[in-house]
């Protein structure tokens, strides 16, 4: 589903986190706000101690997942200073995401643990969106705060009848990625995700954008273009953190409790029945159309596990609403649902728990006299 545009924000404070009177650590802050390690570039983890002990540093994955334990330190009272160079316990460069800090302070008779990705409950905050240029295909925003961002461009309308809001995506512009605070620039060249409708052309277009904030403290990693972290996650943890879970009952809110596996956008693939005209991009084929619709790549199994419907649309309209639907998903329209002419029909694989696979074509319909155009691409 289309959010509304530009909202989120946190509960806890960002940046630096102070600690109270009478705990060890305070003043903890991380920099620079984003690093790219393949380039050689680290990560500084300041902190302010109280007394002398022994300060381990952990670095933690979206889903609080250990991915490196940087060497104990012997400190003094005083500023404290760490290192991370971006790879994990492996020695390997991490996937670009956003990581989280956890320090342990023992010295025999006091532990402290300051970590703020714990019960860390975000909340919407304001995001600024300044425009989308469609000449030089960049969309611009500024965060108020470190976030993780999903964007999406389709159509939005409001029935004049009914007053229902009627949304339709057409592509993912930025799927649960983080970005850093301030001005964000993305680039799209304007094309929905089956490469054959310009969505800024057409009616009620809209770019909406989902941001969470980070916890505080939270590390950006860019650069490592060699492997997603979806694939990374999938390849380092354990055969029971990694089995898809059963979530077609759950009734939690949108993007509560979902891991980093979960929480992602499958491909949809879509197959008509029907013959590709590459000059004009556009399917054409006589009634009925055929439709074969399938959530596909490695996110499908987390994504079917969770409670979805498909939905159908014709040039904005609803046509067909699937209530959790199998993969594939096979239908046809007809007659009611389209007549003689050219019309973008749009698949939308929604899950309630937040992800949605997206996908569109531009179809010609031949009048009934015509010959028979069906076929494959």
């Amino acid at each position: 589903m289309l959010c509304v545009l530009a909202t989120s924000s946190a509960l806890a404070a960002p940046g630096v986190a102070t600690a109270s009177g009478g705990t060890v650590l305070s003043d903890v802050s991380v920099s620079p706000s984003f690093f790219n390690p393949t380039l050689g570039q680290k990560q500084s983890i300041r902190a302010h101690a109280a007394r002398t002990g022994t300060l381990v540093v952990e670095i933690l994955d979206r889903d609080r997942t250990a991915i490196r334990t940087l060497e104990p330190l012997r400190i003094a009272a005083g500023e404290v200073t760490a290192i991370w160079d971006g790879k994990d316990q492996g020695g390997k460069v991490v996937p670009d995401e956003a990581y989280y800090l956890q320090l342990t302070f023992t010295d025999g008779t006091k532990r402290e643990v300051y970590s703020p990705s714990d019960h860390f409950h975000p909340v919407p905050e304001d995001a600024k969106v300044h425009f989308y240029s469609r000449e030089d295909g960049v969309l611009s925003y500024t965060l108020a705060k470190p976030s993780r961002v999903h964007a999406q461009a389709g159509q939005a309308s409001t029935d004049p009848r009914t007053k229902e809001r009627r949304e339709v995506v057409l592509k993912t512009l930025v799927d649960d990625s983080p970005r850093v605070a301030g001005s964000v620039i993305e680039k799209w060249n304007g094309m929905d995700e089956g490469g054959t409708i310009l969505v800024p052309e057409l009616p009620d277009f809209v770019i909406a954008i989902l941001a969470v904030p980070l916890p505080p403290n939270a590390m950006i990693t860019v650069g490592n273009a060699k492997e997603t972290f979806f694939e990374y996650a999938r390849r380092h943890r354990a055969a029971d953190a990694v089995k898809p879970r059963d979530l077609r009952a759950s009734t939690a809110s949108h993007h509560a409790g979902l891991s980093a596996l979960e929480d992602r956008t499958p491909l949809l693939e879509v197959r008509p029945t029907a013959t590709w005209d590459p000059r004009q991009r556009e399917w054409k084929t006589s009634l009925p159309l055929h439709v074969m619709v399938t959530v596909a790549g490695g996110a499908a199994p987390y994504f079917l596990g969770q409670p979805t419907a498909l939905s159908v649309t014709v040039d904005e309209k609803e046509v067909l609403n699937i209530k959790q639907p199998r993969s594939p998903a096979t239908f046809s329209l007809g007659p009611r649902e389209l007549s003689p002419g050219v019309h973008h029909v749009a698949f939308n694989w929604n899950s309630r728990l937040g992800p949605t696979a997206v996908n569109a074509m531009r179809v010609q319909i031949l009048p009934a006299h015509s010959s028979d155009h069906r076929g494959d691409r």
